[in-house]
């Protein structure tokens, strides 16, 4: 554990590991009180604060969520959901683990009696298309609501003025325009995705800047599935953040839900009268 600041915030930080999301989240919702669990933009608003922290080398499950599906007008979309979406708790994933009908099975996945240690490879949850256009419309289960915005929008706000949860939509076909994998600079500059994933251009530019000064690398990961996927099956997947020193280093929305996770809290010292969470 060890201090950060952000903005002119200081915080606690806490790694909260588990051998996947649902077991990492436990102790990470027990540590925050007034503060947060990261999100992307949250993580690179943190390192231009911080030059000597950790978190400038580790890598972390983001709370974060992307969902493919259509609008009611058929129109294919990602909505990227940063703060909390349907896999917000400890709970919520252990119902979504257990609910086999709508769990995607990668090629060797399989159940077994044992739940959450099964050693099935899970990618994502499908969902109704109906939940899909209640998140479109502001809504999320549990009566709870959520600013939704379009891609132009998130542009050119600044997105720590926006109440939390919030989510952004972008256009399906410019999600999976630049393809799964790794890539220089110059076309990750330019990725509608890497851009939503980060929270706006800025961000985006932010967090490239930073791994490139880092380590110099000029290939960076911007992992995903759109490329594979249906999308009138609505669907959603977690984000991770390979670190700064890590062999596979970058963004990665095609990654396992029953996989190791590692999530980054943030507790204040001091609760402000209105906290922004990022």
């Amino acid at each position: 554990m060890k201090d950060c600041i952000s903005g002119d915030i200081r915080y606690q930080s806490a790694d909260c590991m588990g051998i996947n999301p649902h077991e990492a989240l436990k102790p990470a919702q027990k540590f925050v009180k007034h503060g947060f669990i990261t999100s992307l933009p949250g993580l690179v608003s943190l390192y231009s604060n911080n030059p000597e922290h950790a978190i400038r080398i580790m890598s972390y499950t983001l709370f974060q969520e992307e969902w493919a599906g259509r609008t009611r007008q058929k129109k294919p979309v990602v909505v990227e959901v940063y703060g909390g979406g349907k896999l917000s708790t400890s709970d919520s994933f252990d119902e979504e683990y257990k609910n086999k009908d709508k769990i995607m099975r990668g090629k060797f996945g399989y159940w077994t009696d044992q739940g959450l240690n099964d050693r099935g490879f899970f990618e994502c949850v499908q969902i109704e298309e109906g939940e899909f256009h209640d998140l479109l419309d502001g809504k999320l289960r549990g009566n709870r609501t959520i600013d939704v915005i379009s891609y132009s929008d998130i542009k050119r706000m600044n997105i720590s003025r926006l109440s939390k949860p919030y989510a952004a939509v972008l256009d399906f076909d410019l999600a999976k325009k630049l393809e799964s994998g790794l890539h220089t600079l110059s076309p990750l500059r330019k990725s509608h995705l890497f851009r939503l994933r980060a929270g706006g251009r800025n961000q985006a530019e932010n967090l490239l800047d930073e791994i490139y000064s880092t380590r110099g690398d000029t290939l960076i990961g911007n992992w995903h599935a759109f490329g594979r996927i249906k999308s009138q099956h609505p669907e959603i997947r977690i984000l991770k953040f390979h670190g700064l020193f890590d062999l596979i280093r970058g963004l990665d929305g095609d990654t396992l839900l029953n996989g190791p996770a590692t999530y980054l809290a943030l507790e204040p010292y001091n609760t402000p009268q209105q906290l922004i969470l990022l």
